[in-house]
C-alpha cells in the first residue's frame, strides 16, 4: 500500500502570516508576497490558491482558474507514480497534505465549472477513495455533478448562506445527500 504524505513547507509560516495581515487594502503587497513564496516553493499549492481566491474576487476568473487549474496539475505530479498511478491513501489528517488535496479540489472544480463534467468526477472519486473521511466535502460536489446540478446550482442552493458555518445550510446539504446518494455505487 502506497501512502503519500507531502513534506514539511519551508515556507508555511511565511504564507500563513501573509495571509493573515491581508486585510484587502494591502492587496498588491499581498499579491506580490504570494508570488514569491509561489516562486520559491511553486509545490506549496495553499499561496497559489489563496492568489486564486484573491483573483476570482476581483472578477479576474480565467486568470483564478488557470491558477487553480496549474495547482492541481503540480499536485497531480507531486502525487502520483511514474505511471500516472494514486497512492492508496491521501489523508487530511497528515497536515502536509491538505494543500494537496485542496489544489485537487479546486482544479475538479474548474473542471466542473468549464463543464468538464467526466475529469471532475474521477478526481473527485480519486480523492473520496485515497481519502475515505473526505474532510474537504468532495462527496457533496460528486453527487451534484451526478445529479446534473452545474456549479453555479450547487453554490446558490447549498453555499450562498451568510454564515458558512450555518447549521441550517449544513442541515440542508445533509439531507440532500442522504436522500439521493443512494442512487449511484460511487457512494457505498
Amino acid at each position: 500500500m502506497r501512502v503519500y504524505e507531502d513534506k514539511e513547507r519551508a515556507t508555511t509560516l511565511e504564507y500563513y502570516q501573509l495571509q493573515e495581515d491581508f486585510n484587502g487594502e494591502n492587496i498588491i503587497d499581498t499579491i506580490e508576497g504570494v508570488k514569491e513564496i509561489i516562486k520559491r516553493d511553486p509545490d506549496y499549492y495553499d499561496p497559489a490558491i489563496f492568489l486564486a481566491d484573491i483573483l476570482e474576487k476581483a472578477g479576474e476568473d480565467e486568470a483564478s482558474e488557470e491558477l487553480y487549474k496549474k495547482a492541481g496539475e503540480r499536485a497531480l505530479e507531486l502525487i502520483t507514480a511514474e505511471d500516472g498511478d494514486w497512492p492508496d491513501k491521501l489523508l487530511w489528517e497528515w497536515l502536509g497534505n491538505r494543500h494537496i488535496i485542496r489544489a485537487l479540489i479546486n482544479m475538479g472544480i474548474v473542471f466542473w465549472k468549464r463543464n468538464r463534467k467526466q475529469d471532475a468526477v474521477d478526481l473527485f472519486e480519486k480523492l473520496l477513495k485515497t481519502n475515505p473521511e473526505d474532510n474537504g466535502g468532495v462527496r457533496f460536489y460528486l453527487l451534484a455533478i451526478l445529479e446534473g446540478i452545474s456549479c453555479d446550482e450547487y453554490a446558490i442552493q447549498f453555499q450562498n448562506s451568510a454564515d458558512p458555518d450555518d447549521s441550517a445550510t449544513n442541515s440542508t446539504l445533509l439531507n440532500w445527500f442522504k436522500e439521493n446518494a443512494p442512487k449511484y455505487d460511487n457512494f457505498s
